[in-house]
């Protein structure tokens, strides 16, 4: 059975292991994942903090890698989805938003993923209590499968088409940015008045 060994810790460290020299490489490449730190070089600084770890687990793609559905949840509300295709052969992606409604130009007919609802309640459970969280799901037999959680998309460089889809995201990390820091001096407020009575 085909499983594929990755970092915890990092982006692009992984191998899919189909067959005995796909799995002398991952004997050869992953213990050189951990002897590094990720991250440094654009400051996500969210890595240092990762213990250092490899994963192991079965393949669900075939030849090709899976379609990966990354929701992007900001402040518990999941707002956009990044469709991922192609990757290791023609790597491509297009954004919807949670209606499956086209965001960015290069984004077609495509039929929404059967358990794209089911996406959206994950993400936003998992995804409560950050200000941006964007959360993974694979989908297997119409059913979500979790991937991951990313701090940092593309290290805050991918480009978006349209721009202002970037300039809209950015609004909405910012406008939960400001309503949590606002909630925070409300509560330390409440906090010190009832120190003093």
């Amino acid at each position: 059975m085909p499983f594929i060994v990755k970092a915890n810790h990092g982006c692009g460290q992984f191998v899919v292991v189909r067959t005995h020299a796909d799995y002398r490489r991952a004997l050869r490449v992953a213990p050189k994942w951990l002897e590094r730190f990720y991250g440094g070089w654009l400051d996500e600084w969210h890595y240092r903090a990762a213990k250092r770890s490899l994963l192991v687990e079965p393949y669900i793609g075939g030849m090709a890698l899976p379609i990966d559905y990354k929701v992007y949840v900001f402040g518990g509300r999941a707002l956009m989805v990044q469709m991922h295709e192609g990757r290791g052969v023609c790597h491509r992606w297009s954004q919807y938003d949670r209606a499956w409604a086209p965001l960015s130009a290069n984004a077609g007919a495509t039929l929404p993923p059967q358990s794209l609802d089911a996406m959206l309640k994950a993400a936003e459970r998992l995804g409560h209590g950050h200000d941006f969280l964007r959360v993974d799901f694979y989908e297997l037999d119409g059913k979500p499968l979790f991937g991951e959680f990313c701090l940092y998309p593309g290290s805050g460089l991918d480009r978006f088409d349209p721009p202002s889809l970037d300039e809209w995201l950015g609004a909405q990390w910012r406008a939960e940015r400001r309503e949590r820091s606002f909630c925070a001096r409300i509560a330390t407020y409440g906090e010190r008045a009832a120190a003093r009575t």
